[in-house]
C-alpha cells in the first residue's frame, strides 16, 4: 500500500513538473537571461524571430549601451520601433530583404522592439548586444 502511494505521488510531482515545462515553451517570445558579471559585453537577444509579439528584454543598468542587428526578410519596408517605460526611443525603417544595425545608448530597464510592414510583423531576425562600453 505505501509503495502504491509513493509511487503515485511520484507521478504526480513529475505530472505538475511537465505542465509548468510545457506552458514556459510553449512562449513564442524568446526569454533574455542576464548574468551580472565583468564581461565588457554579451547577446541579450540571440537571432529571435520577429513576430507580431515583438522582442522585449530587460537591459543591465551596469552595461547602458546596445547594438541591435535587425534582418527583414520580408519583401516590404519594416518600420522598427524601440521603446521603454518612459516612451519611445527611436523608429526606423529597414529595406525590403536587407538588414540594419543600431547602436543606442543609455538603454536601461525593460525595452521593447515593435515590427510593422503594410501586411502585418514582417519576418526576419533581431540580435542584440548589450555593452559597458561604447560600441560601433
Amino acid at each position: 500500500m505505501k509503495t502504491k502511494r509513493f509511487i503515485t505521488s511520484i507521478m504526480v510531482v513529475v505530472m505538475m513538473i511537465l505542465s509548468v515545462a510545457a506552458t514556459v515553451f510553449a512562449q513564442d517570445r524568446p526569454i533574455a537571461v542576464i548574468l551580472e558579471n565583468d564581461m565588457s559585453d554579451f547577446l541579450v537577444v540571440d537571432g529571435a524571430t520577429i513576430s507580431n509579439n515583438g522582442v522585449s528584454w530587460i537591459h543591465p543598468n551596469t552595461h547602458p549601451y546596445a547594438r541591435t542587428y535587425i534582418t527583414n526578410t520580408s519583401d516590404e519596408t519594416m518600420t522598427v520601433t524601440f521603446t521603454h517605460g518612459d516612451g519611445s526611443l527611436a523608429t526606423f525603417t529597414i529595406s525590403a530583404n536587407s538588414s540594419r544595425r543600431f547602436i543606442g545608448t543609455n538603454y536601461h530597464g525593460t525595452i521593447r522592439i515593435s515590427f510593422s510592414t503594410s501586411s502585418g510583423a514582417g519576418t526576419g531576425t533581431v540580435s542584440v548586444r548589450a555593452s559597458n562600453v561604447s560600441l560601433s
